[in-house]
């Protein structure tokens, strides 16, 4: 059975259980390797262009990403 496509892991932080979408499979590794993707979780802002504008590996607070989403809208250069 192929495992390809997406789906939700759950892994802890911080005593509290998250899910989150993850490709796997063959789909999840060649999406990886066009990225660049070094560790999990790596997360990305993709503007309306679907250009990465900022990546963060590791855990990544809303607020930061919120920063980041403010600062796009103001037509400034994202920078992580």
């Amino acid at each position: 059975k192929s495992d390809d496509g997406e789906r939700l892991v759950n892994f802890r932080y911080d005593n509290e259980l998250i899910d989150t979408p993850m490709l796997v499979g063959t789909a999840g590794m060649r999406a990886m390797r066009e990225l660049g993707v070094r560790c999990l979780p790596t997360t990305f802002l993709i503007d309306r262009d679907a250009q990465v504008t900022a990546r963060w590996e590791g855990l990544v607070l809303p607020s930061t990403i919120a920063q980041a989403i403010a600062a796009q809208g103001n037509g400034r250069e994202v920078v992580d």
